[in-house]
């Protein structure tokens, strides 16, 4: 989908950009898998992107590591806010700390975190300096964040987490067990569909 969508960017430095800011996004977001029960190792890691992001931001001598040298060239031509990388990056922390949503409104906050910072990210490499689009982007990142987690919800689900915030599963008198185990009876089965249907 990223490199579908980097063929309409405006020009090569833009779409080498739109693609760097994927690649920091996709390397973030395998670490609680990379790592799975050891959230140690996890938290290690993201806070070494941390210190990565400070020294890029502040123009230092940045890791010689690829991901690292492709942003600062990006930073190089474009004035990205630091604000959206950092808010990816501690949404994906929490995600290795606390898998799973207590709320819907948790859910969302974590889809705006991640997918719409990628969309605020990407607006600012096509200078969009617009009120409105900014605010129609924190709503689709959200629809795209919580969608692509849905659409996973299998995978998720083998790790034994479960993409269904807790309130959700309550008001449907569902349990996580049967989200792990799969729907067995036509109950169970209408009580999921609900659950997906309500997020």
């Amino acid at each position: 989908d990223s490199f579908m969508c980097s063929l309409f960017m405006p020009n090569e430095a833009s779409r080498k950009s739109f693609l760097t800011i994927r690649a920091f996004n996709a390397e973030i977001s395998t670490i609680r898998e990379s790592v799975r029960n050891n959230t140690k190792s996890g938290e290690v890691r993201m806070n070494w992107w941390a210190d990565a992001l400070k020294t890029l931001f502040e123009k230092k001598t940045v890791p010689n590591e690829p991901i690292c040298l492709a942003l600062e060239n990006c930073l190089k031509n474009y004035d990205l806010t630091p604000r959206w990388f950092f808010r990816m990056l501690e949404a994906r922390k929490m995600d290795i700390l606390s898998p799973g949503w207590d709320t819907l409104s948790d859910l969302e906050t974590y889809a705006e975190n991640t997918a719409s910072s990628l969309l605020y990210l990407t607006a600012e490499i096509c200078n969009v300096d617009d009120d409105e689009f900014y605010e129609a982007a924190g709503h689709v990142g959200k629809a795209v964040g919580m969608t692509t987690l849905l659409r996973a919800i299998g995978h998720h689900c083998e790790q034994r987490v479960s993409v269904i915030p807790g309130d959700v599963l309550r008001r449907n008198l569902l349990s996580s067990y049967v989200i792990f185990k799969g729907p067995k009876s036509d109950e169970e089965f209408e009580k999921f569909t609900k659950c997906v249907f309500e997020i």
